[in-house]
């Protein structure tokens, strides 16, 4: 039988109920700025407080069910739910700790560790260190380091860009690049946002609003001229929220919970959207993505002649169109809390704006096969 560790609930976070109190101080107040807790959503001022609640639950015995009181098979000295569990953060070890609720399925517990255990042997990411998936839980090497916005980070665009794209072409080339038609491929998904879509219909505006926005973009994938889809391996969420910047500015990817086959430039647009979505963007984003598109057509056909990069350029628009219903099938997967919710109606805002932003720049840029 796997050791069971008690966690307090303080704020939003759980700490070990039987940790030592010194090494506890020690970790969470002198150590703050080594093991980056600020990354982790953790002050430094919220730690006298979070150490006062252990101290006063110690020492009044409280009930090993009360509901303040988490039970998980791992040992950690910060505990964060995260989505479908909580991670466990030892920073003595430099190990994390994801652990599924119990309501999860473990296929769905096999099929992440499964994505962790895939893109362990990129240069970027952390490392699976161990997995049960039938007890639903897996751990992971910590990477300690810093979470900046674009406009915060000291990395200029061009490089920082540069560092996208050859994070995006590593993942792609990791794995085999599955093809399908196109509208085979927008069939597929279509009845899966549809099915999503039922959990809003509580909601009936952003029901209506998120029904009349995917027929939109369903009705011009069904009459795009005919491609195959590129279908690569992708983050799902590749976004600063899930980078860090770490020894001299590297930048590691974390987070890996939604890691699937997606179409080939998905996570490129969630990068340069998500950018929008937080009003982040400086210049001309539709040319920005462009370039960059440019820059992972040549990055992959140099790598892998296999995969047809011409293509990627040629088709931008099909490409873009897939990413938005993609997105949405990201976030409906999540529970329909308020908060999510108003995350759905932003993005579609966000992709409506992008549309609208595209069309009217449309044929003033060049692909890079263009022929002079």
């Amino acid at each position: 039988m796997m050791p069971q560790y008690t966690y307090l609930a303080v704020g939003h976070n759980y700490f070990p109920t039987r940790c030592n109190l010194v090494l506890l101080v020690w970790t969470l107040l002198f150590r703050y700025k080594n093991h980056h807790l600020d990354s982790l959503g953790l002050r430094r001022r919220q730690v006298p407080g979070i150490l006062k609640s252990l101290f006063r639950h110690r020492y009044k015995h409280a009930e090993q069910g009360a509901s303040n009181i988490l039970t998980l098979p791992a040992f950690g000295h910060l505990c964060i739910p995260v989505h479908k569990g909580y991670k466990i953060f030892d920073f003595s070890r430099s190990v994390a700790t994801k652990v599924f609720d119990q309501d999860i399925d473990t296929l769905v517990a096999e099929s992440e560790i499964e994505a962790v255990r895939k893109v362990s042997s990129l240069s970027f990411t952390p490392t699976l260190i161990e997995a049960k998936p039938g007890s639903r839980w897996y751990s992971e090497t910590f990477i300690p380091g810093e979470r900046s916005s674009r406009t915060e980070s000291s990395v200029p665009d061009l490089i920082f860009n540069q560092v996208i794209v050859n994070h995006i072409c590593e993942m792609v080339l990791s794995n085999p690049v599955r093809t399908l038609g196109l509208q085979e491929y927008t069939n597929s998904l279509s009845a899966s946002v549809e099915q999503q879509l039922m959990q809003l219909e509580s909601d009936h505006e952003l029901s209506a609003t998120a029904h009349e926005f995917i027929r939109t973009i369903i009705q011009k994938l069904k009459a795009a001229e005919y491609i195959p889809v590129q279908l690569g391996f992708t983050h799902g969420d590749f976004s600063f929220v899930n980078f860090i910047f770490h020894h001299k500015k590297k930048i590691a990817v974390i987070d890996w919970e939604s890691a699937q086959h997606r179409s080939i430039l998905h996570d490129l647009h969630n990068y340069f959207l998500t950018e929008l979505y937080y009003g982040r963007t400086q210049g001309n984003l539709v040319k920005e993505i462009n370039d960059s598109i440019s820059l992972i057509a040549w990055e992959l056909l140099r790598s892998n002649k296999s995969i047809e990069a011409e293509t990627l350029e040629k088709s931008r628009d099909t490409y873009r169109w897939l990413y938005y219903i993609e997105r949405m099938l990201v976030l409906l997967d999540r529970e329909p809390s308020e908060i999510q919710k108003n995350v759905i109606r932003h993005s579609i805002e966000t992709f409506s704006q992008h549309e609208t932003s595209t069309s009217s720049r449309r044929g003033n840029s060049q692909t890079l096969f263009a022929k002079s």
